[in-house]
Order: structure tokens, then C-alpha cells, then sequence
């Protein structure tokens, strides 16, 4: 990070367990942060630093575009971490959360100027082929 004001960075799924983590570093380490949580998702995940004074939380819906209108405004950069995750689940709701939302969150980023965009995914991209973990022994 450069000297003087401290940068902004967005963290969407900032309530879970990967977000949480991603925002409690960036805050130790001077960054400030937008954590961007879905309105019906709990906060206890960020109980270490909810009272951070370079820790601003907003709540918004990735599948409503009007929800999320606004929220990379002044934002240097974005880590989005958020998505639908389960082991099963109808497609749709994880193509409008995972897909179109991503391309919504995206939209919104350039709409704003932000210059760096994270995207982190899982390998779950790959889709399951039938192999299986090694035995550890």
C-alpha cells in the first residue's frame, strides 16, 4: 500500500468465512474496507473487527443490480468472495448469484473506475469428473 490516505477495498462475502478473513488482514494491514454483506447473512464472522474505524459494512443483494448501484463508488479495488456455495442447490440460484451477479458486481466496478477486481472461485469450476482425494496412508 502507498503513503497517505489509505486505500478502499470492497470485499464481497465479507460475513463469511473467507471474506471475514480477506477483511480482517486488509484492515491490519492500513487498508480500509468496504465489507459488503447480503442483507439476510449474519455478522458474527466479523465480531474481531466490527468496531474498526477503517471498516465501513453495507448490505446488499448481489442478484438485484439497483441493490449493489453505487457500491464501488471510491473504491480502489475488489476482492469478490461472495457466492452461492452448497453442495446442492437448484442451478439457477447459483447461475443468478454466481454468474450474473459476478457480471453485475463487474458492470458496476468499471462503472465506477475501479482499476483491480479479484475474483476468488473454488474448484467447483471445474465440476466434479469422478476422481477422488488420495488415501492418506
Amino acid at each position: 500500500m502507498s503513503e497517505g490516505a489509505p486505500a478502499t477495498v470492497l470485499v464481497t462475502g465479507a460475513h463469511g468465512f473467507l471474506g471475514s478473513h480477506v477483511t480482517e488482514r486488509l484492515l491490519g494491514e492500513g487498508w480500509s474496507v468496504r465489507a459488503l454483506a447480503s442483507p439476510w447473512g449474519g455478522l458474527a464472522n466479523l465480531d474481531a473487527v466490527k468496531d474498526h474505524d477503517r471498516l465501513e459494512v453495507v448490505r446488499a443483494d448481489l442478484q438485484d443490480e439497483r441493490s449493489i448501484n453505487g457500491v464501488a463508488t471510491g473504491v480502489d479495488a475488489v476482492v469478490h468472495a461472495a457466492a452461492r456455495v452448497a453442495d446442492w442447490g437448484r442451478w439457477d440460484a447459483f447461475y443468478r448469484t454466481n454468474v450474473l451477479g459476478t457480471r453485475m458486481l463487474l458492470d458496476e466496478s468499471v462503472r465506477r473506475g475501479v482499476r483491480r477486481f479479484v475474483l476468488i472461485s473454488s474448484v467447483a469450476v471445474h465440476r466434479y469428473s469422478g476422481f477422488r482425494n488420495a488415501d492418506p496412508r
